[in-house]
């Protein structure tokens, strides 16, 4: 839930400042004690903020931060084991405010402004930088995959956004940009992304962007990704057992051969019935 993931940002915040400038320091035997001591400690505020509906629920929800704050531990360790160079840079960089503006240049003379935060900032031994954002879930729903459509139909353009907007405002080359799972559900999986990897994504924006200016603002046809939508109660979107069920979503696959949905079938990789009679 949200309250975890929140707690679980600011244990990996805590450790990752605590390491900074000496992060080779993780490897030391005392290391596994300091990330368990931040965990207790974010555990006894949050403890005070939301009071757990009785102990045995607490030591449950407690032990399974405990286990994520050495996942992201060991993850790092492993990484470093593995001949990961990377030195951590930055923490908390949030931008989009007047003070730090955003922008994601459309290479059409337009640019759309962006407002973010990510986790981690590395300097790479070249001098080029790394993005790092944590995710406390599974990684299924942010793996790419050839079976998938490029960034996912425009489902996945954080990376890239991102990264783009970062290059503008810290002035400085980003070379990769790195969805980090360190939990148990996520199994210490990276999804990485290329400098290279990530510039076709301009023409996606430009896509959604033209759909969004002719005034169509359509569903998606696909129900699934109603599950993560913070609409849902506006749609109608309700469960059934482990399934989303999205009306609209519905009535979308059964209109996808409408012409307004164009754009929609060219990002996603869906030919229309009359597409395929043709």
């Amino acid at each position: 839930n949200l309250e975890r993931g929140a707690l679980l940002h600011e244990v990996y915040e805590a450790m990752a400042t605590r390491y900074i400038g000496r992060q080779r320091d993780i490897l030391d035997d005392e290391a596994r004690a300091e990330v368990l001591r931040i965990a207790d400690e974010a555990i006894a505020r949050w403890r005070e903020l939301v009071p757990p509906p009785g102990e045995n629920v607490f030591e449950s929800e407690a032990n399974e931060i405990r286990r994520a704050a050495i996942a992201f531990l060991e993850m790092e360790r492993a990484l470093m084991r593995a001949g990961d160079r990377g030195e951590w840079w930055k923490l908390e960089v949030e931008f989009g405010d007047d003070a730090r503006p955003g922008a994601y240049d459309l290479g059409d003379g337009r640019t759309l402004r962006i407002h973010g935060r990510v986790d981690r900032v590395d300097r790479l031994p070249d001098g080029a930088l790394r993005v790092i954002d944590y995710k406390t879930g599974k990684s299924s729903y942010h793996q790419k995959s050839l079976k998938k459509p490029p960034f996912d139909g425009g489902r996945q353009l954080q990376p890239a956004i991102y990264a783009a907007a970062l290059q503008q405002v810290l002035g400085e080359r980003i070379a990769r940009f790195e969805y980090r799972f360190p939990t148990e559900r996520g199994e210490s999986e990276i999804v990485a992304y290329e400098e290279q990897e990530m510039r076709p994504a301009v023409q996606i924006v430009r896509d959604l962007l033209e759909q969004a200016d002719s005034g169509a603002f359509l569903p998606t046809t696909d129900g699934r990704d109603c599950g993560i939508c913070d609409c849902k109660p506006i749609c109608r979107v309700g469960r059934d057992g482990f399934s989303t069920i999205s009306p609209r979503a519905v009535w979308a696959q059964e209109n996808i051969d409408l012409e307004v949905f164009r754009i929609m079938r060219g990002l996603r990789g869906v030919a229309s019935p009359v597409e395929d009679e043709a």
